[in-house]
């Protein structure tokens, strides 16, 4: 089998998404995401939306709701890979990020991930969370993202990658630098 190393983008790397009224920490004993305030009221439809997604996902995976970041700094939820995070497949096949990622979507993406997707119905609902129709500016879906990074292993080269969250999955684009272009020697 093949070794496969995906590095993300240590600057900026995330799927962006709805903005927030109030800050909202993960609670392992009730499963769900709850106000940070004493009350732990939820006064946002989009963390309603993400708890009801957690409860019917969560018998897919048990750290479904690690795919959540919720961001202090932006008042926003939204999934963050940034810091150059590393997963190293097959070592890392039970990674949460794994298995959102092993969706192939035209099968662009080079090396496979050994993996099966997630379900489409996952992914549409996934979609639904982070697409914001009034930001329809960012690209075709509403969605505001930057997925990049790189994927090596034991196979000749790399391949730089982006990746898009789409109703039915990820879409990725793929370019492969072998060990012998010239232009990119600075870069391996």
């Amino acid at each position: 089998m093949t070794k496969i190393i995906i590095q993300w983008n240590r600057d900026e790397c995330y799927v962006n998404g709805p903005e927030l009224e109030q800050l909202y920490k993960f609670e392992d004993s009730s499963n769900s995401f709850v106000a940070k305030k004493q009350d732990g009221t939820v006064n946002d439809d989009s963390i309603t939306l993400i708890n009801e997604f957690i409860k019917k996902y969560s018998s897919l995976h048990k750290d479904i709701h690690n795919i959540f970041t919720v961001s202090e700094e932006y008042m926003s939820v939204m999934i963050d890979l940034s810091g150059g995070q590393e997963l190293l497949l097959p070592e890392d096949s039970n990674n949460i990020f794994a298995k959102l990622f092993a969706s192939n979507l035209d099968n662009k993406r080079g090396p496979g991930f050994g993996l099966e997707p997630f379900p489409e119905q996952f992914y549409q609902e996934l979609f639904n969370i982070f697409k914001d129709v009034e930001k329809n500016s960012f690209d075709d879906d509403g969605i505001d993202s930057d997925i990049n990074g790189t994927l090596s292993g034991n196979f000749d080269g790399y391949y730089a990658f982006s990746a898009k969250l789409k109703p039915n999955g990820i879409l990725w684009d793929t370019e492969h630098y072998s060990e012998n272009d010239e232009d990119n020697d600075e870069d391996w």
